[in-house]
């Protein structure tokens, strides 16, 4: 896009123009690095959570095997509940899975490509206005 900077008339207007711009930029960069290292622990966590499902799993299939043939008695009674306590974090972790759906991650990714967009802009404005400044 082209801005038309002759409307800036005085020194004084592209300063505080400029300083503006300056503001926004670095709190756009600020914002541009939540969103990386966001971007980063959610995939982070979702390779987590995935492993985490994938273990939960193998344990209680291998409870599922073992348990009917065991003999009633504090062996047995402790798997249960070891088996109760996996179907409880399964539940957990599907939910956490919940919130680290691709959906989420996907919407970050946009947040960051907007925000670096933005960002670029505002250089190039900024540009414009210290050129027009240069020129008066």
């Amino acid at each position: 896009m082209s801005y038309n900077f002759e409307w800036l008339l005085t020194v004084a207007e592209c300063e505080t123009l400029a300083e503006k711009i300056k503001e926004e930029t670095d709190a756009l960069d600020v914002q541009i690095v939540n969103l990386q290292q966001r971007q980063k622990q959610l995939d982070t966590n979702a390779k987590e959570v995935a492993d985490e499902i994938e273990s939960t799993q193998t344990q209680l299939d291998s409870l599922a095997v073992t348990l009917p043939t065991m003999p009633e008695g504090k062996v047995k009674k402790r798997n249960l509940k070891s088996q109760r306590q996996l179907m409880f974090q399964q539940g957990n972790l599907a939910d956490k899975k919940e919130s680290l759906a691709p959906g989420t991650r996907l919407d970050n990714q946009l947040d960051l490509s907007v925000a670096q967009l933005v960002r670029a802009e505002k250089q190039v404005f900024l540009d414009g206005v210290l050129g027009r400044k240069a020129a008066l």
